[in-house]
């Protein structure tokens, strides 16, 4: 398995709230501790329900999509960062800004748990994206498990070329979509931005989609595309091949 791939986003956790002085100055309140976080993690959390029998998994064929999945942000407020994003599922446009204030650096979109999906019969995933023009590193993730911080199986992509994107815009117009293809085989596994040995992708029960803007890769690496500011993205469709 490839080692270039970069890990999937933080899962959820709550510390206390720590900043050097230096950052103390920059932010008088602990935004991870407030309303911000309690909004964007209550999105994905189910209220229990009775035992059911198990759904049985849509199972895929190459060129099938994901469906119109519905997206939601989970950002670096959830560990006392400071970056925002929404993510609007009518016009599929991810728009926010992303700072390492409070020792924060990501932002993300991630569905609910959708009923299961088989890919057993795929090669691998085609992301089809609209870029804001500036080139970004971005993760993608796949799960194959409902557990909030279970294992996220990661590939990196890169978008908006800007020598890329000024050609296209040339001939095409400035309403640029790039379709970016990541095998299935080039995923790692990662928990909290770290790698995890010895496990295998369950492709007949994949559960969840999750995109990320973030200063970390995994095991202590950074993203070397990563710049602070804002961003936009449109997430146009997510299908196999």
């Amino acid at each position: 398995m490839p080692a270039k791939a970069e890990a999937g986003a933080r899962g959820i956790w709550f510390p206390s709230c720590r900043r050097s002085a230096r950052r103390h100055r920059k932010a008088s309140a602990c935004p991870g501790t407030g309303s911000a976080s309690f909004s964007q993690s209550s999105k994905f959390v189910e209220l229990p329900s009775l035992p059911k029998k198990s759904e049985a998994a849509r199972v895929l064929s190459p060129g099938d999509s994901f469906g119109e999945l519905q997206l939601f942000p989970l950002d670096d407020v959830v560990m006392g960062g400071a970056s925002a994003s929404t993510f609007d599922n009518d016009s599929r446009r991810w728009t926010g800004e992303v700072t390492a204030l409070n020792s924060g650096g990501f932002v993300g979109i991630r569905c609910k748990s959708i009923g299961p999906l088989d890919l057993s019969a795929t090669t691998g995933v085609v992301l089809k994206v609209r870029p804001d023009g500036t080139e970004r590193r971005f993760k993608f993730v796949l799960r194959d498990s409902t557990d909030f911080n279970g294992i996220c199986w990661t590939a990196s992509f890169t978008v908006g070329s800007p020598s890329l994107t000024s050609l296209v815009a040339s001939v095409v117009g400035s309403d640029i979509s790039e379709s970016v293809r990541i095998p299935y085989d080039t995923l790692v596994p990662t928990i909290f931005a770290k790698t995890v040995p010895d496990v295998s992708l369950d492709l007949a029960n994949v559960v969840g989609v999750q995109i990320a803007l973030s200063t970390f890769e995994y095991d202590g690496g950074l993203n070397p595309l990563f710049s602070e500011g804002t961003f936009e993205l449109d997430v146009l469709d997510v299908a196999t091949y």
